[in-house]
């Protein structure tokens, strides 16, 4: 499905602007889901549970992979 949309801000600096791009990604693919039969509640439920997926394995990453660097190597990964 093609849309006519703005695109996604490559250069976020603002919590909006990634409120933003998370919206856009959110649109399609429930629209994507959506139009593949499947029901509001399938894709909310979906949803939910990738991005806590994904989530819970960013923090263990971070955990793991920044906690032992320094400051300076941390602001060079931003």
């Amino acid at each position: 499905m093609t849309s006519m949309k703005t695109p996604y801000k490559t250069t976020a600096i603002s919590e909006a602007d990634y409120d933003y791009n998370l919206w856009l990604a959110i649109e399609d693919i429930w629209t994507e889901m959506y139009v593949s039969d499947m029901t509001p509640q399938e894709i909310k439920a979906h949803l939910v549970n990738t991005m806590k997926i994904y989530c819970d394995e960013m923090k263990k990453w971070a955990q793991k992979d920044l906690h032992g660097m320094s400051a300076h190597k941390r602001r060079k990964l931003r």
